[in-house]
């Protein structure tokens, strides 16, 4: 196992412990999944997130086994939305981030809590359907441009030009 780099911003949300970026041996047994940061009590404390390939940034935060079954189920039920090509993954984003009234920059099914993961789940039906039937012309743009956090946020950009 490689040396260990301490995350100071990583803080373990169980136990308080500060997290340290492994190698993604002690979770997985191999390096063959990428970086992982772990809890600083990690076996004791189960918690860690992965890391986006060839970086340190977390995928998310750190989670527990059941937090961590959570957010596998939301990606299962949301991301073939998106993987099929039907609609982009900015604008599947965007569509959750509606749905569940928080912003589009939190819309990270990563960053979710349990209820967060449960609440995914239960809107899927609902964003799907209104997805189909925008497809098919029988229903409105599942984001609509005046009410979004990001077409506000768009808005104000325009009318604000940074100066190059």
């Amino acid at each position: 196992m490689k040396a260990v780099k301490i995350h100071p911003e990583l803080v373990c949300p169980y136990c308080g412990s500060t997290a340290k970026l492994t190698d993604g041996t002690p979770v997985y047994k191999t390096t063959r999944y990428g970086q992982v940061y772990i809890c600083g009590n990690y076996p004791e404390c189960d918690a860690y997130v992965g890391v986006h390939p060839n970086s340190d940034l977390p995928k998310g935060t750190l989670a527990n086994p059941e937090l961590r079954e959570w957010r596998k189920a939301a990606h299962a039920k949301f991301d073939p939305l998106w993987q099929s090509k039907r609609i982009t993954r900015k604008k599947g984003y965007m569509i959750l981030a509606e749905h569940l009234e928080i912003a589009r920059e939190d819309a990270h099914i990563g960053h979710f809590d349990i209820e967060q993961c449960k609440k995914l789940l239960s809107l899927m039906n609902k964003i799907e359907a209104d997805v189909d039937a925008y497809e098919e012309g029988k229903g409105d743009d599942p984001v609509p441009k005046e009410t979004t956090q990001y077409h506000r946020w768009e808005k104000e950009k325009e009318s604000h030009p940074t100066e190059a």
